[in-house]
Order: C-alpha cells, then sequence, then structure tokens
C-alpha cells in the first residue's frame, strides 16, 4: 500500500516538473519574441512578474530547441 503512494506521487512530481519545464520554455520562448520586437528588459520583467536579472538570466540561456 505505501509503495503504491510512493509510486502514485513520484509520478505525479514528474508530471508536475514536466509541466513546469514546458511552461518556463514556453515563457523564454515569449519573452525572446517580446525582446526581438523592441522590449526592454524592465518592459520584459513588468509583463512577466519578474526583475529585470530574472529576465537577463532568462535570455541568456541555450538557444530554444
Amino acid at each position: 500500500r505505501d509503495a503504491g503512494r510512493i509510486l502514485a506521487a513520484a509520478s505525479e512530481v514528474e508530471r508536475l516538473q514536466w509541466e513546469l519545464d514546458q511552461a518556463q520554455e514556453d515563457l523564454r520562448a515569449a519573452l525572446l519574441a517580446g525582446a526581438a520586437d523592441g522590449m526592454d528588459d524592465d518592459a520584459l520583467a513588468f509583463a512577466a512578474g519578474l526583475t529585470p536579472g530574472e529576465i537577463r538570466d532568462a535570455l541568456a540561456l541555450r538557444p530554444l530547441a
């Protein structure tokens, strides 16, 4: 019984991690598009609810596949 609960919880964590990874990639793609359209870091940060430093970090990551 406990093993089943553990497996179910681990599966849920894996599913949520995949969703989070996808959401982060979607946000990064949107940030890149906004930057390409001329939005500066402050405008991107305001729109995303992030700091300008977080925006710079997100935009500095590896290219999207």
